[in-house]
């Protein structure tokens, strides 16, 4: 075995136990709330219950409002395409590529030695 292996396995190692220690955290956080919500709901139960059953259908509205916008988004957004004309079949197709962070002399498109935008170099050689 040698370097990068060991090095590849200690760093997964290291990592899985990070992971399980978290999750560990997560454990005894939870069982930290449960255990004072359970002394809340033993003091004030009836009152929290009563709390909770009214807010219900106004919770329930809030989740059918939230529901209906998303899916009702889709179908106006769908709705408002069909309505603009199709473009006539000689139009020109155009592609607009915007990239924030890439600098053009680090591109082999414009010239650098190393071939970093293959496929951007195929598009611009069928380009007009």
């Amino acid at each position: 075995m040698d370097e990068a292996q060991a090095a590849l396995r200690t760093a997964t190692r290291n990592k899985t136990m990070r992971f399980a220690g978290a999750g560990v955290a997560l454990v005894l956080l939870a069982a930290g709330v449960g255990a004072r919500l359970a002394q809340v709901l033993e003091r004030h139960g009836t009152r929290l219950r009563r709390r909770l059953m009214l807010s219900f259908p106004s919770l329930f509205a809030l989740v059918l409002v939230s529901a209906g916008s998303v899916f009702g988004g889709d179908w106006l957004r769908q709705r408002a395409e069909a309505r603009h004309p199709r473009p006539p079949a000689d139009a020109p197709n155009v592609l607009l590529i915007v990239m924030d962070t890439v600098r053009a002399d680090r591109m082999s498109l414009y010239g650098y030695g190393r071939r970093t935008t293959p496929n951007l170099e195929r598009m611009a050689r069928q380009a007009i």
